[in-house]
């Protein structure tokens, strides 16, 4: 593509990620406090999270290769996820056991 277009792109995705953060304060301002969303007693003996999560991964190849993102070379790749316990929380818990194990 020409600069023109990665310009275009690069400020579409810098309001992408701005209006994203405002979704999710905005999201998180609709929760009344202390809420907890009903698990049927079937799951009790399951991870259960009661929120959100935020985790953080650093991506590294076992070979030691490294990820070539748009013709840039790195050597890790850094993913930052918010896991919601308020819409999956048995799901989310699982999720965020494994990542402690």
């Amino acid at each position: 593509g020409s600069e023109q277009e990665r310009k275009a792109l690069d400020e579409s995705y810098s309001i992408q990620d701005k209006i994203q953060k405002e979704l999710t304060i905005l999201q998180e301002q609709m929760i009344p406090a202390g809420y907890q969303t009903p698990v049927p007693s079937d799951y009790d003996d399951l991870p259960q999270l009661k929120g959100r999560a935020t985790v953080e991964m650093v991506l590294k190849k076992a070979d030691g290769g490294k990820f070539d993102i748009e013709g840039q070379l790195f050597n890790e790749a850094k993913m930052k996820m918010i896991i919601d316990g308020y819409a999956a929380p048995v799901t989310s818990g699982n999720f965020v056991d494994l990542v402690q194990k």
